[in-house]
């Protein structure tokens, strides 16, 4: 419902579900951007194909904003509560340089 198929629907209706931090109505194509990354790293994952050099700083970054857009106060509190920088991080560091173990 995030294609270009529905943007008079999202402009009369779905527009609603996500706002900025100034409470301006969100365009569908910046809320389906990061939705679409979402997607990808759900369905590679799923299918059990190769993720290893994705940049998952990024993909991260992209959960945490449309969390934001979407449910603010649970962002919030996510990320009071999130270890990804000490899960993660170090491990993409050593696959992105060629230097896993």
């Amino acid at each position: 419902m995030l294609s270009p198929a529905y943007e008079t629907l999202w402009r009369a209706t779905l527009n609603r579900i996500a706002e900025t931090k100034e409470g301006k109505r969100l365009p569908r194509k910046r809320f389906s951007r990061p939705l679409t990354q979402i997607r990808l790293v759900r369905n590679r994952t799923a299918h059990h194909k190769p993720i290893l050099h994705w940049n998952f700083p990024k993909h991260h970054g992209s959960i945490l904003q449309l969390n934001r857009w979407l449910y603010p106060t649970v962002h919030y509190w996510a990320a009071s509560n999130e270890r990804f920088d000490a899960v993660i991080v170090g491990g993409y560091d050593l696959v992105a340089s060629g230097n896993a173990e």
